[in-house]
C-alpha cells in the first residue's frame, strides 16, 4: 500500500522524471542571471522557460487566473536584454508566483528565441573557461 502511494506520488511530479517522460512544454533554466519587474518593481526570478516564469515575490496582492504585464531582464554578456511579456497567474504560494506567458506574437517568440540563444551560448563559453 505505502509503495502505491510514493508511485503515484512520484509521477505526479516532474522533477524526477526524465526529459521523455515529463509533461513540461520545454526545460527550465534556474542558472541564468535575470530579474523580472512587474509594476515598476524588480523581483527574482527562481526559474523561467519559454512558456512561464516563477518568481519570488509577496503574492497576497494576486489572484490567480489574473494576467499581468512583466518585463523580464537578463544580462548577457555586457548587455542587459529585455522581454516585455503577458503572462497569466497559474500556481502562487506565500513568496512564489507561478505566471504562464499568453498572448506572444511572432516579434516576441523571436526575441525571446534569441535571449534564449545567448543564454545558452553564454553557458557554453563559461563551461569552456572554468
Amino acid at each position: 500500500m505505502f509503495d502505491r502511494i510514493v508511485q503515484s506520488l512520484s509521477r505526479s511530479s516532474n522533477d524526477n522524471m526524465t526529459a521523455s517522460q515529463t509533461r513540461r512544454s520545454f526545460p527550465r533554466r534556474a542558472s541564468d542571471t535575470c530579474v523580472s519587474e512587474i509594476a515598476g518593481k524588480s523581483f527574482p526570478i527562481r526559474d523561467w522557460s519559454q512558456c512561464g516564469v516563477l518568481i519570488e515575490m509577496d503574492s497576497r496582492a494576486y489572484h490567480i487566473g489574473q494576467q499581468v504585464p512583466i518585463t523580464l531582464k537578463f544580462k548577457l554578456g555586457r548587455t542587459i536584454k529585455d522581454v516585455q511579456l503577458s503572462a497569466e497567474i497559474v500556481r502562487k504560494t506565500q513568496n512564489l508566483i507561478a505566471f504562464d506567458f499568453v498572448h506572444m506574437d511572432a516579434q516576441t517568440k523571436a526575441h525571446f528565441s534569441k535571449v534564449l540563444d545567448e543564454a545558452i551560448a553564454q553557458d557554453f563559453l563559461n563551461s569552456q573557461m572554468a
